[in-house]
């Protein structure tokens, strides 16, 4: 399974799920280091701001992070829980496990986001990390594509923390 949270449940459902691997995706300047337990050979950290777009002052998602999300992905396969988390679980990290639930499943792209969807209500995956890895995994579109056909979110003031298949 892929668990999805926010920064400020990461230590809560570090432990209730005990976590295989985890990535971390956190703007540059935040000081961050692996929560407690996690083997440091199992943690990626990215880091680059939330945005779609470039804008002065910020940094954007490259495509070296996707990269480097899609190497460490290979090995979350389903067989044990991965954790991914942001800021606030609402961008980054859906648009993380969308990303590896599409490099696990090739061609499921739209269910891949409809399920992301029934079980992230709330969730805006990070446009600009799902158009990357679209190319990067040579899909001519259909992840993002598959996102944008997703049902609006729905507004949450306390994102809760989703589960989600890495193999549909």
């Amino acid at each position: 399974m892929i668990h999805v949270c926010s920064l400020a449940t990461l230590v809560l459902e570090t432990e209730r799920v005990r976590p295989a691997h985890v990535i971390s995706l956190v703007d540059p300047d935040f000081e961050f280091s692996a929560p407690p337990g996690v083997d440091p050979a199992r943690h990626l950290t990215l880091r680059f701001h939330d945005i779609a777009l470039p804008l002065p002052g910020y940094v954007a998602p490259r495509a070296e992070d996707i990269e480097r999300l899609l190497a460490f992905g290979a090995a979350c396969d389903g067989d044990t829980p991965t954790l991914i988390h942001c800021h606030a679980g609402i961008s980054r990290s859906p648009a993380a496990a969308f990303i590896i639930m599409c490099q696990h499943n090739v061609g499921r792209e739209e269910d891949a986001a409809q399920l992301l969807r029934r079980h992230g209500r709330h969730v805006r995956p990070n446009r600009r990390m799902v158009e990357l890895a679209d190319g990067l995994l040579g899909r001519g579109g259909r992840l993002s594509q598959a996102l944008r056909a997703m049902p609006p979110p729905a507004p949450t003031l306390y994102p809760q923390p989703i589960a989600l298949p890495a193999k549909l």
